[in-house]
């Protein structure tokens, strides 16, 4: 019998417990225009390229995505490793 269990700032899961980042967490309460700015601070981008970014990353996982409603939160984690990336020289 597998159970389900949780673990403090853990997410519910099956047989193990994930663990949510912080910026994972915030996202769940925060509107698209906060969220763009924190991706925005913390990365040290400007607010526009985050944006454009944002959009792209949710137009391209909504093409084939069944289900909605994490795209918000796919899209973000995405562009936020993007922008964390060091550059190519």
């Amino acid at each position: 019998m597998v159970r389900d269990h949780a673990a403090p700032g853990g997410v519910i899961g099956r047989s193990k417990t994930v663990r949510a980042t912080s910026l994972e967490m915030n996202m769940k309460t925060q509107s698209q225009s906060e969220l763009i700015a924190q991706i925005a601070e913390s990365t040290n981008t400007p607010i526009k390229d985050v944006e454009v970014a944002y959009q792209r990353a949710c137009d391209a996982l909504r093409k084939d995505a069944k289900f909605h409603d994490y795209l918000p939160l796919f899209a973000a984690k995405r562009i936020a490793a993007e922008f964390r990336k060091p550059a190519a020289r």
